[in-house]
């Protein structure tokens, strides 16, 4: 009964009962309190499965309600200020807590997403990942995948991130990599190790022959006072051009945002703040101005066999933005890479990786705190990195102490 509320693509329709079959309660108010029946109005209103004064009885007498995590899934917009006030009174009806003031919030510069686990080196496992042809081509057709070793390749690749020596703060998959349905099972088995997940998920079908290319991340949080995970998720506002010619011939597809932006989002992840852009929206120059001084790092997912060109655009994003750029593509075509706008080039290249025939990954380590420290001096410093460019202005939330190039 609770995957019939939850987006579609997130579970097999096998055994899920109709909408028709759904039994309501009109008493309700009689058996629980007002708080509690205000918070199930709400849910059951968000997921369009109110009548007039009756709500379903699944609500009601809940064996297992909402996990926090689907509860961003359910509300369109999550961070908006309207939405933030219902996910309170549902979290209450459901919970039993108020997270009143503690929710990740949207405000005029950022997504500020609780996390106390703030540190100078954020490790991140950048992912050599493949996605079959015929795996892309099953997901615009909506078929069967014909990839039956993808599930056992990714539960390996995972087990060997977890297990690994040098636990990661994120790991980075390549654009278009996971199936949707995977993606929260995959994302609680990191979360468990304190990993967060940032990876594209297959195109998401909506009506009217359209579909969505998302990036979706799993962030740790922990402003309720105990660890939890919530989901991100930001829309490609563009298909590429052969993209969008391969989308079309093959299923008389047309891409569209479900979330529209102007500039692309920057996420204040407890002190750590970064943006994400897919694939060709890298070349895009005023996302990449516009995020110039804002941050530390950009993830860029990306599924792309352009490699001469894009290893010209990170190199120059990286000097530009004067941030750290995680690049993550797949594997048959290569160049995941973590750069960074070091004054020596021969350090400029954290990871940098190709090829091979299995799936696997390399942490880097990215100094936050230098870079900002770096970048508070009002002329740059000699080194450890390149010059700041002209008209270069660090954000007012990522200023630090400055530290001159010969202090100790």
């Amino acid at each position: 009964f609770r995957s019939i509320a939850l987006p579609k693509e997130l579970n097999s329709q096998r055994g899920i009962p109709s909408k028709k079959s759904i039994k309501y309660n009109d008493t309700y108010e009689y058996l629980l309190g007002s708080v509690v029946c205000k918070g199930l109005v709400v849910l059951a209103e968000t997921v369009k499965l109110s009548r007039k004064n009756a709500i379903p009885f699944g609500f009601v007498f809940a064996t297992r309600p909402f996990s926090l995590t689907e509860l961003y899934l359910l509300f369109k917009n999550p961070y908006s200020v309207e939405s933030m006030e219902q996910l309170c009174q549902v979290i209450l009806a459901l919970r039993g807590f108020s997270a009143k003031n503690k929710l990740p919030h949207l405000t005029k510069e950022y997504l500020e997403i609780a996390n106390t686990t703030q540190q100078q080196l954020y490790k991140i496992a950048v992912a050599s990942w493949k996605t079959e042809i015929a795996s892309w081509t099953a997901s615009v057709t909506k078929m069967d995948d014909p990839d039956h070793s993808r599930y056992k390749r990714l539960n390996t690749l995972l087990n060997h991130i977890i297990s690994n020596d040098t636990r990661p703060n994120y790991l980075i998959l390549p654009e278009l990599s996971v199936p949707a349905r995977w993606f929260i099972r995959i994302a609680l088995k990191l979360q468990g190790r304190g990993i967060s997940l940032i990876c594209g998920v297959e195109y998401l079908h909506s009506r009217g022959k359209v579909v969505r290319n998302q990036v979706w991340a799993a962030l740790r949080h922990d402003g309720y006072g105990f660890p939890s995970m919530l989901i991100y998720r930001q829309d490609k506002q563009q298909p590429a051009i052969h993209e969008e010619r391969e989308i079309q011939s093959i299923a008389g597809l047309s891409l569209k945002p479900e979330h529209v932006w102007k500039n692309p989002p920057v996420i204040r992840h407890g002190d750590f703040q970064f943006a994400i852009l897919i694939c060709s929206e890298l070349t895009n120059i005023a996302y990449r101005a516009s995020l110039r001084g804002k941050v530390d790092a950009l993830f860029v997912p990306e599924w792309n066999q352009d490699t001469e060109t894009f290893n010209a655009l990170v190199e120059s994003a990286a000097l530009d933005i004067h941030a750290y750029i995680i690049q993550c593509n797949d594997r048959q075509y290569g160049d995941s890479r973590i750069r960074a706008p070091y004054k020596e080039s021969w350090k400029r290249d954290l990871v940098r990786i190709k090829g091979g025939k299995n799936d696997y990954f390399v942490i880097g380590e990215i100094d936050v705190l230098t870079l900002r420290q770096f970048q508070s001096n009002f002329r740059s410093p000699d080194e450890p990195f390149k010059p700041m460019p002209d008209g270069f202005a660090i954000a007012y939330d990522r200023k630090v102490l400055p530290t001159g190039a010969n202090h100790e």
